[in-house]
This record gives C-alpha cells, sequence and structure tokens, in this order.
C-alpha cells in the first residue's frame, strides 16, 4: 500500500476502535481488511450495545476520519447496520498524495 493509504488505514482502525470502546465497551470487533483493484477496504463492525450510550462526543473523531478519507481521494461511510455498529472506508491507491 502507498504510505498515505496506510496512514488513513490506521486511523480508521484507531477511531473506530475508539468509538467501540467509548459506546460498547467490551464488545467484540471485528476488523476486516481487503485490497482488490487498487482500492484498500478497511471494515470495523461492534454490536450495538443494548442500551444505547449517548455520551456528549462532538463527533470530531468521525469528522476528522471522513476528512482524512477523502483527502485520498476514498470514501467512508458511519453508522447502525441492523444491530451492528459499521465503519466502511475504500482507500484507493492511486492518486493518494
Amino acid at each position: 500500500m502507498p504510505e498515505p493509504v496506510d496512514r488513513a488505514a490506521y486511523r480508521v482502525v484507531q477511531e473506530a476502535l475508539t468509538n467501540a470502546v467509548k459506546h460498547a465497551p467490551a464488545a467484540p470487533v471485528r476488523i476486516d481488511l481487503s485490497t482488490a483493484d487498487g482500492t484498500t477496504t478497511v471494515t470495523v463492525t461492534n454490536p450495538l450495545p443494548s442500551a444505547r450510550r449517548r455520551g456528549p462526543g462532538s463527533r470530531a473523531g468521525l469528522d476528522g476520519l471522513h476528512e482524512r478519507v477523502r483527502l485520498i481521494g476514498g470514501t467512508v461511510s458511519t453508522g447502525a447496520r441492523g444491530d451492528l455498529f459499521e465503519v466502511v472506508a475504500a482507500l484507493p491507491h492511486r492518486g493518494a498524495p
């Protein structure tokens, strides 16, 4: 992977783990990485807590994550998918600074 893509993938996982610990402590987390057609996809999922924990979060972490991925030409989606919280980032290798 190009270094900017590697760094972005690391930060995606870091932010997703931080959110999982904050909002669903002790829940299992699954991290999947795949590369195909010049794009690395990072998917991080964890179960939603039975009682949703809503901290006074600023969203700065997720907003920063979206910006970091956008700067290398990628896309990211975050949110609930059924009974899971999911972060999916597609990080293209071509055009990465």
